[in-house]
């Protein structure tokens, strides 16, 4: 009986693809990890101008309901800012996830030897019961099958 050979191409070309949705993935993470912190960024920004335009309001003499509102506005700001804290804080956490998945793929995928690569004009293909090589360089250097003077 024959001994049966599994290439493990197929399991080379699952597990690359799987490590190649894994790398996409994290990639989208950083970027959404990115985005998340400009987000916040501006929030920050944004809160410290109505600091400035608040603490210059109070230069003058304030109403109790300016006062009321200006404090309101205020805890708005201060909330926004923290949602765009508690998003990059998940951003990094899902960021962090995915990094442990993309590795696990690329670690799966280094577990499959590479395939070996043909250096140029050597031919891929091993001969199959015994046959002779075809192609370009088969045979003798020089001598060509196709070369013959006279017609078959």
């Amino acid at each position: 009986m024959k001994k049966f050979r599994f290439t493990l191409r197929s399991v080379e070309t699952v597990r690359g693809l799987r490590e190649l949705r894994a790398r996409e993935a994290f990639t989208a993470a950083v970027r959404a990890v990115r985005a998340a912190d400009a987000a916040k960024v501006a929030a920050r920004e944004q809160r410290e101008r109505f600091e400035v335009r608040l603490v210059a309001a109070r230069q003058q003499p304030l109403r109790a309901s300016e006062q009321i509102a200006f404090f309101q506005s205020y805890q708005e700001e201060f909330a926004r800012e923290r949602k765009a804290e508690e998003a990059l804080v998940a951003a990094r956490n899902e960021m962090d996830r995915q990094r442990g998945l993309w590795i696990a793929a690329r670690r799966d995928l280094r577990c499959v030897p590479p395939r070996p690569s043909a250096a140029p004009g050597q031919s891929r293909a091993v001969p199959a019961r015994g046959l002779p090589p075809r192609g370009r360089h088969a045979g003798t250097p020089g001598i060509s099958i196709r070369s013959r003077s006279t017609p078959i």
